[in-house]
């Protein structure tokens, strides 16, 4: 979790946004087969996190990051991730 604080800080919030691409193997038409169709090879990736430090060892961050093609090929399913990291500062 990135902080400009020591390990023997007081309780901080951390944010990160990030806007890219992916490029990935999976099934670009056909979503019978019980797999998202993604509609192109290379689609756009982003991600937002929220976390706290909970001691000065440990954090927590609620993640969520999405990919998909924003509507530029035929099919677009996406794929959407949520979900908690727990951090350990060593």
């Amino acid at each position: 979790m990135p902080t400009s604080a020591g390990p023997s800080a007081s309780p901080i919030g951390s944010s990160d946004l990030s806007i890219g691409g992916a490029i990935h193997d999976g099934s670009l038409r056909d979503s019978s087969s019980g797999e998202n169709a993604y509609g192109c090879r290379v689609n756009f990736h982003e991600t937002l996190s929220l976390g706290y430090r909970v001691a000065p060892a440990v954090s927590v961050m609620l993640s969520a990051e999405h990919m998909s093609n924003a509507g530029l090929c035929t099919k677009n399913d996406g794929l959407t991730n949520l979900g908690i990291r727990l951090g350990y500062g060593f």
